[in-house]
């Protein structure tokens, strides 16, 4: 990825000095210009004694000498800011404690029943203060140990130390005879995931951020493209030694997790992530997503045949008409907005979005012919109105502004003087175009049985109706590929997913309609063996940067999910629920220790009764380490292996 990006880099550059040269050309000349005129002019009138040769020379002389001191000060300013932000970069780029990293050829294997020996551990604050006292222990494996005690406690800091979080601390910890330390990410990782209370996620798709810690060290081999643009690619990374292989090829090592083939992958990414509570998630972001039908023609016609047996289903129990409303050329669609029974489809671009589509010559044209500026102008005037009478006393940010409202917050004042001038005698015809745009604009995202304003009436539903058949027969031909129609023959490429099987939407104020709904796509897609399609789109969500357009328990399902995917032999939960509610947090512990059974799992708990069915509990009051004891154990094997010899220094003396 880092290669690509120089790849990019350079192109970027070459274009910067191609501009760069240019601007200089332009410099020189204005600033060559100057003193020609000064000796041309100067010159002309010094000829003809209107001005002292000395007079002339001084001008020139003052002119030149002002630049320097303004560049150089100018020059020092970007020096000292290129500087400041290099040594920012490099500091956070390469702490000074960084792990040592191992060659692919000498990772080694632990032993998944090597015993975890720590030797007198001690962790210490910047300030001396010990977190964690003095302490020796050993931990055999496999075994389900859970840390109990305050947070902060001593519990925490052994839980970062075995999970490497922590790397700077006095005494030793050993795997198989091997400092904890010493290891490579990926063997340390291998021995003992982690996952802490703060999961990070990089800008990625679901998928990108689960496989993670499956990447190799090299993609999969692949047979390289022979045309030119590759060639060039090639040609050029070896003259500046950036790397041959690009970050799309396949890094994924599922051969470390047993697949055969990257077309189960899927499967196990979404059993793994339904075990941390985020299977439905995907799914549901999988039928809000999209597919190109151009590039899946086969995905697309499964889709549309799904969408077929969802409408027989509906329509053999005689609950199609009480719960979808199916789109129809011929009639308005109250559960659509507006500018969809408009359009009568989707707008692929900006030209005919809501906020674009008044301001667009042809669209305009035909709002005009139908006599629709006015009343929808009046239907946005109105619902403006609504929000600045509901919202305007809320504080900035307010959640329930955020959730309820169709105008930004930041617009509100722009939208409140608009009105006061629309509500004016005579003041909706004298907005310019620009200002009835905006509250078209607004009329265009209107949904009777959501907003409930009562602005629908029959006669312009009927109006609205014949402008989309005025649209769509007088569409010009350079305009065709920026709006989806809607076609029942047809997937719509514009849609999502859900609204493609469905070909209508679902209607407002019935009881459980989503959820009867929802029930009968489930089943037709597991049916038809569509559902991993589903899947796929939703791992295909991209999580933005730091994972910020989820929510933090769905981060937190993901970062777990990172750990189990590569079936490492222990794994280290570090206050890893503390973004799910108690029972949350529980249930996902318990289908963990299930798939966990005879591989180690070592957990931070705040409540010993929480821990009565681990096999280890070890207690810590503040940093010290209290006992140890073995609970109840369900399978025997696993009981017998366990032998915890701990030898705990007496800190008083």
């Amino acid at each position: 990825e880092i290669g690509r990006r120089l790849g990019d880099l350079y192109k970027i550059r070459v274009g910067l000095f191609r501009r760069k040269f240019a601007v200089k050309y332009l410099n020189n000349f204005l600033a060559s210009v100057t003193p020609f005129f000064f000796y041309a002019i100067g010159g002309y009138f010094a000829l003809k004694g209107s001005l002292d040769i000395g007079q002339l020379v001084a001008v020139i002389a003052a002119y030149r000498d002002l630049p320097p001191p303004i560049k150089d000060l100018i020059d020092w300013d970007q020096e000292r800011a290129d500087v400041t932000i290099k040594y920012q970069q490099i500091v956070a780029q390469f702490p000074a404690d960084r792990l040592a990293v191992e060659a692919p050829s000498s990772e080694v294997a632990l032993s998944p029943t090597a015993p975890i020996r720590i030797e007198s551990l001690r962790v210490l604050d910047p300030r001396g203060t010990a977190l964690l006292d003095s302490l020796t222990a050993t931990i055999a494996q496999p075994a389900h140990v859970a840390l109990v005690g305050a947070g902060g406690s001593g519990r925490d800091m052994l839980a970062k130390v075995l999970g490497r979080q922590l790397t700077v601390y006095q005494g030793r910890v050993q795997i198989d005879g091997r400092s904890l330390t010493e290891l490579s990410d990926k063997t340390a990782g291998k021995a003992l995931a982690y996952a802490g209370a703060e999961p990070f996620l990089f800008a990625g798709t679901i998928r990108d951020n689960v496989t993670f810690s499956m990447r190799r060290h090299e993609p999969a081999p692949d047979v390289l493209s022979d045309g030119a643009v590759e060639r060039l690619r090639l040609h050029e990374a070896e003259r500046s030694g950036n790397p041959r292989q690009l970050d799309s090829d396949d890094w994924i090592d599922i051969e470390s997790i047993g697949l055969k083939s990257r077309d189960f992958l899927d499967n196990e990414i979404v059993h793994v992530l339904a075990q941390t509570g985020f299977g439905r998630e995907v799914y549901r972001l999988g039928l809000l997503g999209r597919i190109d039908a151009a590039r899946e023609p086969e995905t697309a016609a499964r889709l549309l045949e799904a969408r077929g047996v969802v409408a027989e289903r509906l329509a053999s129990g005689g609950q199609k008409s009480q719960l979808i409303a199916a789109f129809d050329p011929t009639v308005y669609n109250n559960h659509a907005s507006i500018a969809e029974n408009l359009l009568f489809g989707l707008p692929t671009t900006e030209q005919f979005t809501d906020g674009q589509l008044a301001l667009n010559p042809y669209a305009r044209s035909i709002l005009e012919a139908e006599s629709l500026i006015i009343p929808l102008g009046q239907i946005g005037q109105r619902m403006a109105e609504t929000v600045i009478e509901v919202f305007a006393d809320l504080p900035p940010g307010h959640a329930l502004f955020e959730r309820f409202s169709y105008i930004r917050q930041d617009e509100l004042q722009d939208f409140q003087r608009l009105v006061e001038r629309a509500g004016k005698q005579g003041g909706a015809r004298r907005l310019s175009n620009a200002e009835q745009a905006r509250l078209i604009g607004l009329a265009l995202s209107y949904v009777e049985p959501k907003h409930r304003l009562q602005l629908l009436g029959a006669t312009l539903k009927d109006r609205i109706i014949r402008a989309r058949q005025s649209f769509r027969t007088y569409l010009p031909a350079g305009y065709a590929p920026d709006v989806e129609f809607y076609d029942p023959a047809r997937y719509n490429a514009a849609a999502t997913i859900r609204d493609n099987l469905l070909f209508g939407r679902i209607v407002h104020g019935v009881a459980n309609a989503e959820t009867r709904v929802h029930e009968v796509l489930q089943t037709t897609l597991q049916e038809l063996d569509v559902e991993r399609v589903v899947n796929r789109v939703g791992l295909d969500f991209d999580v933005g940067p730091g994972g910020k357009f989820l929510f933090a328990p769905q981060r937190a399902a993901i970062a777990l999910a990172r750990c189990l995917l590569p079936r490492a032999n222990g794994l280290v939960l570090d206050g890893a629920f503390s973004a799910f509610s108690a029972g949350e947090g529980r249930q996902i512990l318990d289908i963990i220790r299930k798939s966990f059974a005879g591989r180690t799992l070592i957990v931070t708990l705040a409540d010993a009764a929480e821990a009565r069915d681990f096999d280890v509990v070890m207690k810590f009051d503040g940093p010290r380490y209290l006992a140890d004891t073995a609970g109840q154990v369900d399978n025997g094997p696993l009981r017998q292996t366990l032998v915890v010899p701990v030898n705990v220094a007496a800190t008083a003396s």
